[in-house]
């Protein structure tokens, strides 16, 4: 499951979304060294690459 949220940087007019996730494997886990992977969390990344979004996760359950 993912939660997303947007808030507004700051000077910059991008904005800032905002990930909580839970694992569910294989679609979001935690990666090696910490940060989320998987195919749902390689989707979120493509899209913010298109749409100049700045991503945040956090663990949410």
């Amino acid at each position: 499951m993912l939660f997303f949220g947007f808030l507004p940087s700051l000077g910059q007019g991008a904005e800032t979304l905002i990930v909580g996730y839970s694992e569910n494997l294989p679609l979001v886990f935690s990666g090696k060294n910490g940060p989320p992977a998987g195919l749902y969390i390689e989707i979120i990344h493509y899209i913010s690459k298109k749409e100049g979004w700045q991503l945040q996760f956090f663990s949410g359950m």
